[in-house]
């Protein structure tokens, strides 16, 4: 630690920045948009896992898996005025609250189909 800053190596490479990785996802690079989801994905599972309110994060997955499908999908309309990780977790936010919807629907119809 130098004067309370954490020293780095002068021969680690700076990681891109969110807008350069999109940009270059959006042109086609597979290895740029698995960077984002390697820079993002705890988050989203995280958010995905706390509204799911799930026992086992296998649910949480899902919903984080079909969330950067959504977001591959979408990239192109994604506006650079905004913070991609807010856009990525309001996603994240929006499909667990489907997915919850959708449990709580199955589970209310599920008894009355048993009578």
């Amino acid at each position: 630690m130098i004067n309370g800053s954490v020293a780095t190596r002068p021969d680690e490479p700076k990681p891109a920045p969110d807008e350069s990785l999109i940009r270059l996802a959006v042109a086609g690079s597979a290895a740029a948009f698995d960077a984002l989801i390697a820079r993002h994905r705890a988050k989203v599972v995280r958010v995905a896992y706390v509204i799911s309110r799930d026992e086992d994060e296998a649910e949480a997955d899902d919903i984080a898996q079909a969330v950067f499908v959504w977001a591959y999908r979408t990239l192109e309309s994604f506006g650079a005025d905004r913070a991609f990780s807010r856009w990525l977790l309001t996603s994240a936010r929006n499909a667990s609250t489907d997915a919850m919807r959708r449990m709580r629907r199955a589970a209310d119809i599920a008894p009355r189909a048993s009578r």
